[in-house]
């Protein structure tokens, strides 16, 4: 015979299985890139970087590469290699057409490019690889940047869900995707700048436990993050330009080959 009490204890078992439902794990972190721009820890170190002279050519021409957390893959991409300290993104999911023709409108900017991945050596250790990768495409300046997305998810209602056969929407999921860069001279390392951006999504659905549904939740939040972080930037730029158009590239010493 259905009672009541039992009634509630398979409410109660829903509610647990509903809690443990999601299995999906963001593809990784972002990169950590206060490590990829000039760091000191030591008078020597601390001299080296004042030494970093800016040494664009303006008009500038801007490569963008975008960085994560060494060993990061996601559901449609995986590295083609897991060494060094970041892995260099491929494949292109936040980035559109009219977000690089924002960039190529900026004052002073020749031409803005995505680097690929081919152009960047298996193993990263530095930003000296990545700058090297710029040059190849003939890049003035390297915009590095990141994203770094987490999810939180919980079910608000596991029994009306349960009284309503699914019908009310309880189950909500939280993304917060954080967009980060910097902005280095490629031929000196020169740190001209950094900007920040973050977007906070919340949903409610009634079937959301997918992993597709989650990856495509990552992507928009993505996509948005790198809006936010394309104005912040567009915000920033007309200092840079005011500091260092005006003044003549300063004098790169060629490589010894001895």
């Amino acid at each position: 015979m259905f009672s009541l009490r039992s009634f509630f204890a398979a409410a109660f078992t829903l509610a647990f299985c509903a809690a443990c439902a999601s299995t999906y794990v963001p593809p990784g972190r972002g990169a950590k890139l206060q490590e990829i721009a000039p760091q000191a820890s030591t008078d020597a170190s601390i001299q080296a970087i004042l030494e970093r002279k800016p040494a664009a050519g303006w008009p500038a021409t801007v490569a963008l590469v975008r960085v994560q957390e060494q060993g990061y893959r996601s559901y449609s991409w995986e590295p083609k290699s897991s060494g060094g300290k970041w892995t260099v993104v491929g494949v292109r999911e936040a980035e559109k057409p009219e977000h690089l023709a924002r960039l190529r409108a900026l004052p002073d900017v020749r031409d803005v490019a995505l680097a690929s991945s081919l152009l960047v050596p298996e193993q990263i250790g530095s930003d000296t690889e990545l700058r090297a990768a710029a040059a190849r495409m003939q890049a003035d300046l390297l915009l590095l940047y990141t994203f770094d997305t987490t999810f939180h998810e919980r079910d608000d209602a596991p029994i009306l869900t349960l009284v309503t056969l699914g019908i009310a929407p309880t189950r909500v999921s939280k993304v917060a995707a954080t967009a980060q860069c910097v902005l280095l001279d490629v031929r000196s390392g020169y740190f001209y700048g950094s900007a920040e951006a973050t977007e906070r999504r919340e949903l409610r659905q009634s079937t959301l436990g997918k992993e597709e549904d989650f990856e495509s939740q990552r992507i928009t939040a993505e996509e948005l993050a790198f809006e936010k972080l394309l104005a912040a930037f567009e915000t920033t730029w007309p200092a840079i330009v005011a500091q260092h158009a005006g003044t003549a590239p300063a004098a790169v010493p060629a490589a010894s080959g001895r």
